[in-house]
């Protein structure tokens, strides 16, 4: 679901990123991310500049959102979500301990308000995501435009991107959880993305 907020199109509960709202969170929220890609594990972690990389990755279910090759940059697909009422995927929560940390992870994802060109977007889920939370905190994800559905059409999987995601989370997870990414919107590897685009 989308709404359009003076002239602007924005997805439903869409968190607009900027120092202020950043620093506004962290004094009112315990802060989580919800991971579904390559924040599956914790190398995926690494490489963000982040202080403090999460080691503790709790696995959970996201509602009413679909995981896909939606995330895009030029011609390069990745992983997205996009929401989708009925549908759920498989990933992990986990603690973001500061705010420079959470503007580090977002900048490193390349999302709305940071880049001009980005196409993800930072999005509420405390209420989407299948575990019981304490009270304070708040759970986001980053997620993509419905359109992004048919943009992807031209778009080639990122090289070895969904090998590596695939590669990583079978060193981390259970083969329950594999199974569970799999049957949710996970690809073994980038000539199965190849196939599940030319196939729309």
């Amino acid at each position: 679901m989308e709404v359009s907020l003076t002239g602007k199109t924005r997805l439903k509960n869409e968190f607009a990123i900027s120092t202020y709202s950043i620093i506004e969170l962290f004094k009112r929220h315990k802060v989580y991310v919800f991971g579904y890609g390559s924040l599956l594990y914790p190398e995926g972690w690494g490489g963000r500049w982040m202080e403090n990389e999460p080691i503790d990755l709790t696995v959970t279910n996201l509602n009413d959102f679909e995981r896909g090759p939606f995330g895009l940059y030029g011609i390069n697909n990745f992983y997205g979500v996009i929401r989708t009422k009925g549908k759920h995927l498989n990933g992990v929560v986990a603690h973001i301990k500061t705010p420079t940390d959470y503007f580090q992870l977002m900048l490193s994802e390349f999302v709305v308000g940071l880049y001009h060109t980005a196409n993800y977007r930072i999005v509420d889920v405390t209420e989407e995501v299948d575990i019981d939370l304490p009270k304070g905190v708040v759970v986001h994800t980053v997620a993509n435009r419905p359109i992004n559905r048919t943009k992807i059409l031209p778009s080639w999987p990122s090289s070895g991107y969904y090998d590596m995601v695939m590669r990583n989370i079978k060193r981390f997870h259970t083969d329950k959880f594999v199974a569970d990414f799999l049957e949710t919107g996970g690809f073994k590897d980038d000539r199965e993305v190849k196939q599940y685009i030319e196939s729309l």
